[in-house]
């Protein structure tokens, strides 16, 4: 309750039984407002109560533990900061997979604690300092969610956090190299929609940037660890993904002229095909690379006559669709070339992708402000690549996707355009620049992922669902069932 007391029922509620405070040692007298109780996911006798006491100009971190049901309890507030009028704490939260893991909410950070509150560490890559006055933790997605007063509402992924605590973790941290066991990956159909209508009545918009489409691979390399670097092009088509290697590392390594070292990941089916070839970093720490669900590029079969008619209609349509736009002034030249650069070369997905231009590429600036409306400048989706603060960038600075998003009617209505005349529904494969030059997606099922860093190997089973679509699987690049590869 708000006046420090915490009760506990044996009897479903019938009766309650008012558990001393001097059991809570170094807890202060007073009404401390009890903030959470966490019950154990794991045993009925274990249960967590934190404490907040900063009415009374106290500030410290009160975090405890029974194991008894409430007979005793222990401090495991260990090394939380306790200097700043900001330590006090909100929120605790156990792992629902791993009882080893803790996290915390304070006035300014989320702390996590791989050893069940014997030591607690700050989580909070690319988040604000913040109060986070509530946690919650998604059972399917394995991901962390903060409730933030004034900042919205953050995610991170902690799947190879419940793999990194407990005992499971010492041995982690010992290997040379660790793959942890991937999610459930899922492919969907309905790509996010690119009217501005579905942004609601706001004065202003703001966006933030999606996690990519596609299985999360997640891996940890040793300090110790001296990968072998990959040869040049042995990802067969830069489908890889360094998001933890800092600009220091990459410019020592375009400084020496060298390529830095790279870990190779191997997609495999049940038939032991190689599917597809990843490479990530392999420089100490923990990465993340993304599979967007593409197989091998497999060589397009001759057209038929039918086939070259209609491309050389949808060639001769871009053409006359957006010359038109260019000298109705419907949007800058530049906005429009890059469009249809990007619908010519087939790559639809770059319309759902945010990020571009010379700020990072769609993986968001860790730590930078992102103004509220009302604030400043928005902060489109993808981090706001190649943007100064406080301003809007040029056209050839912005991804396609926000790009796209400025034309009048998005997507749906430029597709429109580009429909020779007469020709109605959505359009047959390849009409007007889509859906041409990629790799078939892969069907649902169980994939092998093998890492391999410094000669040594690695491997978890990757399980790909496929969820189903009112509108079809085509909008995001998922190919149709038959077109699948077996």
């Amino acid at each position: 309750t708000d006046d420090g007391n915490v009760w506990v029922t044996r009897s479903d509620g019938a009766t309650w039984e008012q558990i001393p405070a001097n059991r809570f040692p170094g807890l202060a007298s007073g009404d401390v407002y009890v903030s959470r109780i966490e019950p154990s996911h794991f045993d009925s006798l274990t249960f967590y109560v934190t404490f907040d006491n900063h009415r009374w100009n106290d500030f410290t971190p009160y975090v405890y533990v029974t194991t008894d049901y409430g007979k005793s309890f222990r401090s495991i507030a260990a090394n939380l900061p306790k200097e700043s009028v900001a330590d006090f704490v909100h929120t605790v939260r156990e792992d629902p997979y791993n009882r080893d893991l803790l996290f915390v909410g304070t006035t300014r950070a989320v702390y996590t604690s791989l050893d069940r509150g014997q030591s607690w560490q700050r989580l909070m890559s690319g988040m604000p300092t913040v109060p986070v006055y509530d946690l919650k933790i998604h059972p399917r997605d394995r991901e962390l969610i903060a409730a933030t007063h004034g900042r919205g509402i953050w995610i991170v992924d902690i799947a190879p956090l419940e793999q990194l605590a407990g005992d499971n973790g010492t041995r982690v941290i010992a290997d040379a190299a660790y793959l942890f066991q991937p999610k459930t990956a899922y492919q969907y159909g309905q790509g996010p929609t690119m009217g501005a209508s579905a942004n609601g009545e706001g004065h202003k918009v703001w966006s933030a940037p999606s996690p990519a489409y596609g299985a999360e691979l997640s891996y940890r390399v040793g300090a110790g660890a001296v990968a072998s670097a990959a040869s040049q092009g042995s990802g067969d088509d830069g489908n890889s993904s360094a998001p933890n290697a800092g600009p220091a590392a990459r410019s020592q390594g375009q400084q020496r002229g060298q390529r830095a070292p790279q870990a190779q990941i191997l997609i495999t089916n049940a038939r032991g095909d190689t599917v597809r070839t990843l490479t990530g970093p392999a420089t100490p720490g923990l990465h993340k690379v993304t599979w967007d669900f593409r197989g091998r590029a497999v060589a397009a079969a001759p057209l038929s006559p039918s086939q070259r008619r209609d491309s050389v209609i949808a060639a001769r349509r871009m053409t006359f669709v957006f010359d038109s736009l260019e000298k109705a002034g419907t949007m800058p030249k530049a906005a429009l070339d890059r469009i249809r650069q990007t619908m010519a070369s087939g790559d639809v997905g770059a319309f759902f992708r945010g990020g571009g231009g010379g700020g990072g590429g769609g993986a968001g600036r860790a730590g930078a402000w992102n103004p509220r409306p009302g604030e400043g400048a928005v902060v489109g989706a993808g981090g706001g690549g190649g943007r100064g603060e406080g301003g809007e960038s040029g056209a050839g600075e912005q991804s396609p996707a926000e790009l796209l998003q400025s034309f009048p009617g998005g997507m749906q209505e430029l597709q429109q355009l580009l429909r020779p005349p007469g020709q109605g529904g959505r359009g047959g494969r390849g009409g007007g620049g889509f859906g041409g030059g990629q790799p078939p997606a892969v069907a649902a099922g169980d994939y092998l992922v093998t890492l391999t860093v410094d000669g040594k190997t690695y491997k978890q089973v990757l399980r790909v669902e496929r969820l189903a679509s009112a509108e079809g699987a085509g909008r995001v690049g998922v190919e149709e069932e038959e077109d699948r590869e077996p």
